[in-house]
């Protein structure tokens, strides 16, 4: 074998080891991995003294290593940051003014002590608001102030800004004081609505916007109500001017004495500029308001006047203002407090409710003194347990009682009611009266009536009284006049209904079936064991004239019924009606020509017919009504059928 020589060798060894120390190199590469930022940090836009946060993401070989930098823009020149967190991924600084164009960086070193440095971001610091702008309300013609107020670097640039809720545009203000920290403008009615914000500038042309707020115009008062000193019972006027957005509207207000409650005035003119009131010494140490509203619907309150009333006339409990002796004495013992006798004007607006029924009073003159009386009761009768005599009022005013909301007089022989004005009145029980007419064209709240046995009680106008749910006038022969109220009637009302549909009373009934005078009556009284007197009693005697009665009957004629009590006394003529007995036709002979009878109707025929007669092609049945009331024994007509 030939021998190589050593020269060669040592290259070839030499060769060898490159080959390896190369080879580790690669291998050490492979293991090594190049620091690299996966995530740069971004530039911040704060406010002074606002905290600042910077964050970058890398990855590496091993354990990485932070170390953020600043560089001041007036050097030029990055150092290491000694914050808190100037070895972590992420920095954070709290600003000052000095800080604004400020850069930062990070530089990340692995395990192996390879290092990347971040690319650069910058801190923009804006000036702060310290005090911000408020919502504003005021009055049209007035003036008013927004303010705002920042820190920032160097002298601080103010600018003013509105926007026309119409346009929705932002505009530069040019106000005298568009460009300081308070703007002043004179408000319009047509600034309502827009909206303000203030730019701040820097020293650095940083700017920061405030928060944006809003001007409300309410109506602005220009003529303030006046206080008024007035004597009691005369008229006490306010009056108040406003200028404001579209149309203006007007609640007048009043306070009690002692009390901090505003109460909306329902007086007639308590939506009007210039109020009114009736005075009475109850008024005394008022206070008086009034808010406007313009078409945007905000509100202006005006100052508050105060009403003082003088005096008050004293009325005095005596037979002159209170005839009637039990209703004089019923007022002095309720009413009278301080028992001087007489009523001061706050007794009187004191009293709310007299109970007076079954009294035994003839008269009360002297309610219209209680102005403020809401609950009226003066029947005859109290209850079957109660000791008590009846009333016989004949005549009851009340309208001067205007906040009267339920009256009852049943019984007692009232004849006549005035009630004009009494707009609140809700219940009137006028049951057996004997009302010739009742005008209740001014309760508009009535809601409950009886007039119930009003026999000559004619017409009942309801065409007013739009509220009215249960209606009693049944056992007369009132005829109603309504416009399709939908008023919910009570019970049987035959009687009530006939004059409704014929038109009928008994001053035009025809005189050939009944004389001039259809009826009469006459009563007497006994007295009680107590020495008491009552108990009237009634008798009465009813004439007919059949002399030009006829026995024919047609199928187109009318049936009539005529209510009566008792027996039927034959007048002028040779017939005989009987008492009790069917006479003139049969309840047979009249079922035959009559059709559509309801079972009231048939047992009223079978069982309460005292006679019947046939009169210009008209059957006028008579039938017994043992409930009718004995004072008044009219003829009460019910339609039976049309045959």
């Amino acid at each position: 074998m030939k021998k190589r020589h050593p020269l060669s060798m040592v290259r070839a060894f030499a060769l060898l080891f490159s080959l390896v120390l190369v080879g580790v190199v690669l291998a050490m590469k492979v293991a090594y991995a190049a620091t690299t930022i996966t995530t740069q940090p971004k530039s911040v836009r704060v406010s002074v003294g606002s905290t600042a946060t910077f964050s970058v993401v890398a990855s590496g070989s091993g354990k990485l290593s932070y170390q953020w930098q600043a560089k001041n823009p007036s050097t030029g020149k990055w150092v290491n940051s000694t914050a808190e967190t100037a070895k972590t991924s992420k920095l954070s600084i709290k600003t000052q003014v000095g800080h604004n164009g400020f850069q930062f960086r990070c530089i990340v070193t692995d395990a192996s002590g390879s290092s990347k440095t971040s690319s650069a971001a910058t801190l923009t610091v804006r000036p702060k608001f310290t005090t911000q702008p408020q919502n504003k309300s005021a009055e049209v013609g007035t003036t008013v102030t927004f303010t705002a107020v920042a820190t920032g670097k160097a002298k601080l640039k103010y600018q003013w800004q509105a926007m026309n809720p119409s346009t929705g545009k932002w505009v530069n203000s040019t106000a005298v004081s568009a460009k300081t920290t308070q703007l002043s403008i004179k408000t319009q009615a047509g600034h309502n609505g827009f909206q303000f914000r203030c730019i701040v500038t820097d020293g650095n042309g940083v700017t920061m916007t405030s928060k944006t707020v809003t001007l409300t115009i309410k109506p602005r008062i220009t003529t303030q109500p006046k206080s008024v000193t007035v004597n009691s019972g005369s008229t006490a006027t306010f009056t108040v001017a406003a200028t404001g957005q579209k149309k203006l509207t007007y609640q007048w207000q009043y306070c009690k004495p002692n009390s901090t409650k505003w109460v909306n005035s329902t007086n007639a003119t308590a939506k009007k500029a210039t109020f009114t009131i009736n005075t009475s010494s109850v008024h005394n140490g008022f206070k008086i308001r009034c808010v406007v509203m313009d078409g945007n619907g905000h509100r202006t309150a005006s100052k508050a006047a105060t009403l003082t009333v003088k005096g008050g006339s004293n009325v005095a409990i005596n037979s002159t203002n209170f005839p009637d002796s039990v209703f004089r004495n019923y007022v002095s013992q309720n009413f009278d407090k301080d028992k001087n006798g007489y009523l001061s004007d706050t007794e009187c607006a004191a009293v709310k409710t007299i109970s007076v029924s079954g009294m035994g009073i003839y008269n009360l003159k002297g309610i219209e003194y209680f102005t403020q009386l809401e609950i009226l009761y003066c029947s005859s009768y109290r209850g079957e347990d109660e000791y008590w005599r009846e009333n016989y009022i004949s005549s009851l005013d009340l309208s001067k009682n205007k906040m009267i909301k339920e009256v009852s007089c049943a019984y007692g022989g009232l004849e006549s009611i005035n009630l004009s004005g009494c707009t609140k009145l809700e219940s009137l029980w006028a049951y057996a009266c004997d009302l010739t007419t009742l005008n209740i064209s001014s309760c508009t709240n009535l809601k409950e009536l009886s007039v119930e046995k009003n026999w000559d009680l004619a017409t009942l106008d309801i065409r007013n009284n739009k509220l009215l749910e249960e209606l009693y006038y049944e056992h007369a022969y009132t005829r109603l006049i309504r416009d399709g109220d939908g008023v919910k009637e009570s019970g049987d009302n035959h009687y009530g209904r006939l004059n409704e549909y014929l038109g009928m009373t008994v001053a035009n009934v025809d005189k050939k079936v009944f004389s001039d005078q259809p009826y009469k009556y006459e009563y007497w009284s006994r007295n009680y064991e107590d020495g008491t007197t009552g108990g009237m009693y009634y008798d009465y005697d009813v004439a007919f004239n059949f002399s030009d009665s006829t026995s024919t009957l047609s199928t187109s004629c009318k049936v009539y019924m005529i209510m009566v009590q008792r027996g039927i006394n034959e007048a002028a003529t040779n017939k005989n009606l009987g008492n009790g007995m069917h006479s003139g036709m049969t309840y047979t002979q009249l079922k035959s020509v009559c059709s559509g009878l309801s079972s009231y109707q048939e047992s009223m025929l079978t069982g309460m017919i005292e006679a019947s007669v046939v009169v210009n092609n008209t059957l006028y049945v008579f039938a017994w009504e043992p409930d009718m009331n004995p004072k008044n024994v009219a003829p009460t007509f019910m339609t039976i059928s049309k045959c």
